[in-house]
């Protein structure tokens, strides 16, 4: 049974979750509006990397002894309207993309230091460098697949 009341270990890793699961959300509308297959390669891995940290994120959550919150499709859905409207109406609307992706990213990567201080050091310690790590390595290939 859930408490009402979370601890800050249970808030951390809510974070952690909420933003691993708005990034991967994110990525899977990328990929269904991409028209360049070699770039829709790295959403796709981007993707299924972010799907298994989310799911590592909801396990530990659910070792806490709280459930994983419920992502908010309305919060989803206008997040994601303007980048619709963006990608529908220039002719850039790719590269609109990664910048609102790289954008997602470092707002992942700031809620993860952020919460370092709360993880380090505990059981939960692999799973935050594991969020490092995948922010970083996200940073990294969004920067390498940019259009020069």
């Amino acid at each position: 049974m859930t408490s009402v009341l979370r601890d800050d270990r249970q808030v951390a890793l809510q974070w952690l979750y909420r933003w691993a699961c708005e990034t991967a959300g994110h990525y899977r509308f990328v990929l269904d509006h991409l028209e360049n297959s070699g770039a829709g390669q790295v959403f796709a891995v981007l993707l299924a990397e972010r799907e298994q940290l989310s799911e590592r994120l909801a396990e530990a959550i659910r070792d806490t002894g709280d459930l994983p919150a419920v992502p908010d499709a309305d919060k989803e859905w206008a997040v994601q309207l303007p980048e619709q409207l963006a990608t529908t109406f220039t002719e850039h609307g790719e590269a609109t993309m990664r910048v609102h992706c790289r954008s997602l990213e470092q707002g992942f990567m700031q809620q993860v230091q952020l919460e370092a201080g709360l993880l380090a050091s505990s059981e939960y310690d692999s799973l935050l460098q594991e969020s490092i790590r995948s922010a970083e390595q996200a940073l990294a290939q969004l920067a390498e697949t940019a259009p020069h």
